[in-house]
């Protein structure tokens, strides 16, 4: 009997030793891309939220010598980046949707902590943006994994940081274990899957629940700096049209809608034809010239739309 529990001590210290041994080349050198290979979990490293949203932060961070902060979701950066190398005076930091607005609001922190002379912050994002949570499916690797690395997540509100650690588990919110995760895929094909299982993300009490939190003290933050914030939306496909006129009802009832009443007003619809996804544009619609006709049109009267160079 003795012998037998033995080897059998000795057979259970042997496997875990193999699984670290794996888990440790799964996260390092030519042997993570072997590994992720062979465990199917390749397309764990697709959209990629710390190897995006890290250097925004970091850039943030950076005193450049720009002056104006240009924020926002992916559409947002679809749509603008393209400029970057024209307008100097501005910073070009938009990420993702999935980075919540207080995300957004944590990136924008960096930067005024960062940048003595700034003068205007602007976050365009889409309608549907706004109302992001963290969600299992890209919440924990955008609007946490990135400022866990960076060491930001503390620019979050106490009450935030208690939704972030319920949602995704204390011990997964400390920057060692995130970044074991983020450097394998087997590693992040467990949690995550682990994690949906367990449930579907935080619940908003409202649409705007976020929003009012973290875009009302932006504003005050930008109000105390003397910086001017603005609230726009990125374009829309006209598919779309009737999610905003109900999202509008419950805006007009938000903190949020204080910053920006005009913010539904304001979007501008093109025809569903132009995305294939339904929120980006298409390739075929991807160009220099066509975006930057929509800008002016999206921007017709705002003072953003003088500041921008687009050529």
């Amino acid at each position: 009997m003795r012998k037998v529990l033995t080897n059998l001590i000795i057979y259970i210290l042997l496997v875990l030793v193999i699984a670290v041994g794996v888990d440790y080349l799964s996260m390092h050198g030519y042997t993570r891309d072997i590994i992720a290979d062979i465990t199917y979990s390749s397309e764990y490293f697709v959209n990629n939220g710390p190897e995006f949203v890290n250097p925004i932060i970091r850039q943030a961070q950076t005193d450049d010598g720009t002056t104006k902060l240009l924020i926002g979701d992916s559409v947002c950066y679809q749509m603008f980046y393209g400029l970057k190398d024209y307008n100097p005076h501005i910073s070009f930091l938009a990420s993702n949707g999935a980075v919540t607005m207080a995300g957004q609001y944590a990136i924008a922190k960096e930067y005024l902590d960062n940048h003595p002379y700034a003068t205007d912050i602007y976050l365009i994002v889409l309608p549907e943006s706004i109302s992001r949570t963290f969600d299992t499916k890209w919440g924990y690797q955008y609007a946490v994994l990135p400022f866990v690395e960076t060491d930001t997540l503390g620019d979050y509100d106490e009450n935030t940081i208690e939704i972030i650690k319920e949602t995704y588990g204390e011990i997964f919110t400390r920057r060692m274990v995130a970044k074991a995760i983020d450097a394998s895929g087997i590693n992040r094909k467990l949690y995550l899957n682990y994690r949906k299982k367990l449930t579907d993300g935080y619940k908003l009490v409202n649409d705007f629940e976020l929003a009012d939190q973290y875009l009302t003290k932006l504003e005050e933050l930008c109000e105390r700096k003397g910086v001017n914030f603005y609230l726009l939306p990125c374009p829309v496909i006209e598919g779309n049209r009737g999610l905003c006129d109900v999202m509008q009802d419950e805006f007009l009832l938000s903190e949020t809608c204080r910053i920006n009443p005009e913010f539904f007003n304001m979007v501008y619809y093109y025809p569903s034809e132009y995305s294939d996804d339904g929120v980006h544009l298409s390739v075929k619609y991807r160009t220099r010239e066509f975006m930057d006709d929509m800008i002016e049109k999206m921007l017709e009267g705002h003072p953003l739309l003088k500041s921008l160079n687009f050529s």
